[in-house]
């Protein structure tokens, strides 16, 4: 069975308009997806690093405090502002720790809550020792109470430190999956350009195939029409060119039969009129 041409030139350009729009849905998709997900990131990301850095910023303002009680341990005012400092600082992780379960939470999230905890109570320590001991016992007291709110905000220090670097290791593997998604683009480009060609190649294979099939056809008939059987005609004739040079054959082919025929008929008719005059003819010689 013959496939129309105009059909046939339908259902490649729809298949051709499909992959193509299918591609580009595809496309669509992940790249909303991708989007979407960095939007989110970014927010999370936004949100998490301005709290860590006002972290940082609150143990700075510890640390110059604690500088400042180093200089007078018994001094209840500077003592009073490292505690004020530390309570924002243990304000400041909680709001760093509810940040976090946004995301995946990094284990040394909760070393810096511990440590910061522990900065706190020592702290509070302190200040609680400053005003229960006595004058003789406040330089022992207050050079213990020192060196371990030393020790608290070196832990501190550390803790947060470890975290900004993970923060800054989680920045480059949120790189690494962005360029994920343009080597992924780049291969479904490769993927598109590949089933285009494929495709093209298929469809120039078929409709030359259709082709020859036809022109085939149409030779076999002209021969049956100028030879053996000039009564010959197409038939199931589509609706595209071929079909149409084949119904110029048919027309042809009828009008040649038809001044055949009459054709025929004269020349019988002539015969009929000379045997007549011929018959005519000898009578008239037998008369005379």
């Amino acid at each position: 069975m013959r496939i129309s041409y105009r059909t046939f030139r339908r259902v490649t350009f729809s298949i051709y308009i499909f992959i193509t729009i299918a591609f580009c849905a595809l496309l669509f998709y992940i790249g909303k997806r991708e989007i979407r997900q960095a939007q989110l990131y970014t927010e999370s990301e936004k949100n998490f690093a301005e709290s860590l850095y006002s972290c940082r910023d609150i143990l700075n303002k510890a640390e110059y405090s604690f500088y400042a009680v180093s200089l007078g341990p018994s001094d209840e005012k500077s003592v009073g502002s490292l505690l004020l400092n530390s309570g924002d600082l243990r304000s400041s992780v909680n709001k760093l720790k509810s940040f976090a379960r946004k995301k995946e939470k990094p284990a040394t999230l909760s070393m810096l809550e511990e440590k910061t905890r522990l900065l706190l109570s020592t702290v509070s320590a302190f200040a609680s020792d400053l005003r229960g001991c006595t004058a003789s016992e406040r330089n022992i007291i207050t050079a213990q109470d020192v060196a371990g709110t030393a020790s608290a905000l070196t832990e501190v220090r550390d803790s947060l430190q470890i975290l900004l670097r993970s923060e800054m290791e989680n920045v480059g593997i949120w790189q690494q999956q962005s360029l994920f998604f343009f080597n992924q683009l780049q291969y479904l480009l490769i993927l598109f350009f590949v089933l285009t060609t494929i495709f093209t190649f298929a469809a120039s294979a078929l409709s030359s195939y259709f082709l020859k099939l036809s022109l085939r056809e149409l030779s076999h008939g002209t021969r049956m029409i100028s030879g053996p059987a000039p009564d010959y005609r197409f038939r199931n004739i589509k609706k595209d060119e071929i079909g149409s040079l084949m119904q110029d054959f048919n027309e042809m082919a009828e009008r040649l039969h038809k001044q055949s025929s009459e054709l025929r008929k004269a020349n019988t008719e002539l015969e009929h009129k000379a045997e007549e005059l011929i018959e005519a003819r000898r009578q008239r010689d037998n008369f005379m």
